[in-house]
């Protein structure tokens, strides 16, 4: 019997993520990866055994191996995903999988919940590599106390836009250049906003860079605090985002 059925389609590319100067407020400390869990193995179950596709999303900046794991518990290979890469698999409703890196650490598990369900592996610190230093917030780049962000008056600049909640990235636009205009005199971040709404860093904003992505993908762009500077949506096949100078909400 057929048990799922993989195949490869690669959806989006993502640049190196980086790390940014952070506060207490930032959103981009990298997270702890997961502990195993006991006892994790597919069941049957609730569909009567019907096809659900899974997605796999590689945000991270390193390749990883993923695995079936089977009702007794035993992992079975399948395959590679890339990095910045997109797969899909035709499994059902209650299967197990997990996400290793190339020395066997576990990145991500997951349990299928629902048709159509997604997985979106992220950048994540192994228990071994994480010591106290790297999850303390460095220095701000900012100095409200003078009026200036390096350089730039923030009491002339008008204020940057508030987040939209319902923003997030949709499946099926044709491929798409999108070059960013950086005027932000910041060390601001750029983040894709996934098919559920969640933040992946992907680069740095310099004053001008090209990131390679498709049509209805959303983009959000932050300051080295983690406060919204810009948001974009790509409409176009070659789009365009102009990040102009704001006074962002505290």
């Amino acid at each position: 019997m057929v048990i799922f059925q993989g195949s490869l389609l690669f959806l989006f590319c993502l640049l190196p993520v980086v790390s940014f100067r952070q506060t207490a407020t930032t959103i981009s400390v990298i997270p702890p990866c997961p502990r195993e869990t006991d006892g994790l193995r597919s069941s049957s179950g609730s569909d009567d055994g019907k096809v659900s596709p899974l997605r796999f999303f590689n945000s991270a900046q390193q390749s990883f191996d993923y695995f079936w794991v089977t009702a007794d518990g035993q992992e079975v290979r399948l395959g590679q995903l890339a990095d910045g890469a997109s797969i899909a698999l035709d499994t059902t409703l209650g299967h197990a999988f997990r996400v290793r890196d190339g020395q066997g650490k576990l990145q991500l598990e997951h349990t299928v919940a629902s048709p159509n369900d997604e997985l979106v592996v992220r950048e994540c610190m192994f228990a071994d590599t994480i010591d106290a230093a790297s999850l303390v917030p460095g220095p701000s780049p900012y100095d409200w106390g003078q009026g200036q962000t390096q350089g730039v008056e923030t009491e002339s600049l008008p204020p940057c836009p508030t987040a939209t909640p319902a923003l997030r990235s949709s499946s099926g636009g044709g491929a798409s250049t999108l070059e960013i205009f950086n005027g932000f005199d910041q060390d601001a971040g750029t983040f894709w906003v996934d098919f559920k709404g969640e933040e992946v860093p992907t680069d740095k904003a310099t004053d001008r860079n090209t990131i390679n992505t498709y049509v209805g993908h959303a983009f959000r762009i932050r300051d080295g605090e983690g406060r919204l500077i810009h948001e974009h949506l790509v409409a176009s096949p070659a789009d365009n985002m102009d990040v102009k100078p704001c006074t962002p909400y505290v």
